[in-house]
Order: C-alpha cells, then structure tokens, then sequence
C-alpha cells in the first residue's frame, strides 16, 4: 500500500517533474517499507468482482505485511468468495518477523484455551 504520495512540481506549464518517489508501507500497520526490507504478500481472489476493495484491474487484491503478526491480524477480516494465497515461508531470509519461526509461533496453540490464535469471522460471531 501507497502511505505516501510521490510529490510533483511544475516545470513549465504543461510538464511535471517527479521530486519524490511513492513510499510503500505494511496493508496492517503502515510501517514503511525499506527497499531490502523483506515483504510478507497476500493475494485474495474473486469470482464476483464487486466484491474488491482495491480498484485495480482484474479479479485480484494483493496486500503486502511486514510481519506474520500483521498477517495473523488481517487474515480474519477477508471477506473472499473464492480463495486467498498465503505468503511463502522463508528460511534463508533473517528479517524479523517474517521468518517461518514466526508463522510457526502464530500458528501455535494457546494452552490455556486450546485454540488457535487466529480464529475465522465465524467463530469470533460464535462467541
């Protein structure tokens, strides 16, 4: 996601020079994004369209996170009609918070609950 425009200026009255590039940040948490910085990317898909958040083309959403933290947050408020691809899992790379120890911790259960940390829109509606 875009947290802040790139900023233009006028040089002569029908051209425009670029005097900032587009900061990229966290679909979560808005962190910025460093441009070595290892990224997290969840792509939703849609059969019906209408259903899209984002206003570019095709039947897609992509979001990209800079941790699995950010990740475990988001993944309960998608509301998709068709699938969702989950980011890979990386173990070479040593960036906090998206490691696959991580996505492992995320995905461990709570003992004092017995259940998962990240619960489904239905079973938060449950409770």
């Amino acid at each position: 996601m875009i947290i802040r425009k790139a900023k233009y200026r006028k040089v002569k009255k029908l051209v425009t020079e670029r005097v900032s590039e587009d900061v990229y940040g966290c679909d979560q948490c808005k962190k910025e994004f460093k441009d070595d910085e290892n990224r997290l990317e969840i792509t939703v898909f849609f059969s019906n369209a209408k259903l899209k958040k984002q206003r570019e083309g095709g039947d897609t959403d992509c979001y990209q996170f800079c941790s699995w933290n950010c990740v475990g947050k988001f993944l309960p408020t998608i509301k998709c009609d068709y699938f969702i691809s989950l980011p890979f899992l990386h173990f070479d790379k040593q960036t906090e918070g998206t490691m696959a120890k991580e996505f492992f911790k995320l995905l461990t259960l709570n003992s004092s609950k017995n259940e998962p940390r990240i619960k489904s829109v239905q079973a938060r509606k449950r409770a």
